[in-house]
């Protein structure tokens, strides 16, 4: 048999399967953070991205809420929306905690009362939704507005987000050297052992080297993964599972460690740490989300719920050497002064038009001389209160 035509045949299909394999879906309200060449982090939102190409190279899992967990019950979406969107409260199904009979996980799915499931961006993030949701259950009123607020600090403690990068990066060093050299050794070097002929004779050799390297990273990323995550078992089988059935995988498992490293933090939260860049955009958005999220007509629960989560933003804002009221500012020196505006994304309408299309929330009037932006969100909140009918819903 002919170990040199063998492989030639086989080559293309294996950088054919790595391609495919390097391929991620971002879902609606889901978010990633890829790690390029120069080691900063680039922000992905919906839509398919080949990710985690290069062998050391970090996708992070992240994602806005799609289960809102309040003092009274669960509020979720089935369908996810955009994350830039205002969350509404009467776009949620909502089951109160007297009338959750079970709530667990199913892989990236959260299943409520046997019959309604939400996918959630990651395993993790399932798990940890279901668990909290069954632990509220069990206290009263005051004990779960305590879990919250305690809840909120940790998902945006950004000093044990930090520390779980550094972990993370000294936890797959030696993992990164050796898929590296794998890469180098399939990629580069058998190519070349293939055409050039005085390497033909050394192919069995390098098969042999390749074979021994993909065993060691088969089996230093499986203690990796019992490192970073010990309590995840059906984790690391799957992870196991995946470099045993496509063998080229293994020449980028960071991307399949990394991918709930920062999972128990909030996706501001992974921003600060990941891509410091877009940080301040996105604790923008997530202020005025949290802003037109309060209309006035939602039960106290939801109400109490933004304004927990509210605390916690501004307070990770000022970690992060920001401040919120300048966020704000910035972007309101930046709006235009001509037709209805949107006060959440800032999108310009013509007359015609009373709520945004993509945020849902009413438009604002054009802006007269003078005016700043704290003057148009407290327009906003008087044109809001004006209107009976729901605004902009999707669902």
């Amino acid at each position: 048999m002919n170990i040199q035509f063998i492989l030639q045949s086989l080559f293309p299909y294996l950088i054919v399967l790595y391609a495919l394999d390097c391929l991620v879906l971002v879902r609606m309200s889901h978010l990633l953070f890829t790690s390029r060449l120069r080691g900063d982090f680039r922000l992905r939102r919906a839509g398919v991205y080949l990710a985690g190409f290069w062998p050391g190279s970090w996708v992070v899992h992240s994602h806005a809420d799609s289960i809102l967990l309040t003092t009274r019950g669960v509020y979720f979406r089935e369908i996810p929306a955009d994350d830039k969107r205002a969350n509404f409260f009467d776009e949620y199904v909502f089951i109160d905690f007297d009338d959750l009979s079970e709530i667990k996980h199913d892989d990236l799915r959260v299943k409520v009362n046997g019959k309604r499931s939400v996918r959630m961006s990651s395993p993790a993030a399932a798990r940890r939704i279901a668990s909290f949701a069954g632990k509220l259950a069990l206290l009263d009123q005051t004990g779960r507005e305590e879990e919250i607020r305690a809840a909120f600090s940790r998902s945006m403690d950004l000093g044990a987000a930090k520390a779980a990068a550094a972990t993370g990066r000294e936890e797959l060093y030696w993992l990164r050297a050796l898929s590296t050299i794998l890469f180098i050794n399939i990629v580069l070097v058998l190519p070349f052992a293939l055409v050039y002929r005085p390497m033909v004779l050394y192919l069995g050799t390098l098969v042999s080297i390749i074979g021994a390297n993909y065993l060691i990273v088969l089996t230093l990323a499986l203690a990796v993964h019992w490192n970073l995550f010990r309590d995840d078992t059906a984790g690391r089988f799957q992870l196991v599972l995946h470099l045993l059935l496509l063998p080229v995988s293994a020449m980028h498992p960071v991307s399949k460690l990394t991918r709930e490293i920062l999972s128990p933090f909030h996706h501001l939260t992974s921003a600060a740490v990941l891509a410091p860049g877009v940080f301040p955009s996105l604790m923008r958005e997530e202020l005025l989300r949290i802003t037109f999220s309060r209309t006035g007509r939602e039960p106290k629960d939801y109400s109490l719920y933004w304004n927990l989560r509210e605390e916690a933003v501004r307070d990770l804002c000022m970690k992060a050497g920001l401040n919120p009221i300048d966020l704000l500012e910035a972007r309101g020196a930046e709006e235009g002064q001509g037709g209805s505006l949107c006060p959440m994304c800032g999108t310009e309408y013509r007359d015609g038009f009373e709520t945004c299309s993509d945020c849902g929330v009413v438009l604002l009037a054009p802006q007269s001389e003078g005016d700043g932006p704290e003057s148009r969100v407290s327009g906003w909140s008087n044109v809001q209160g004006q209107k009976s009918k729901v605004q902009g819903s999707r669902f």
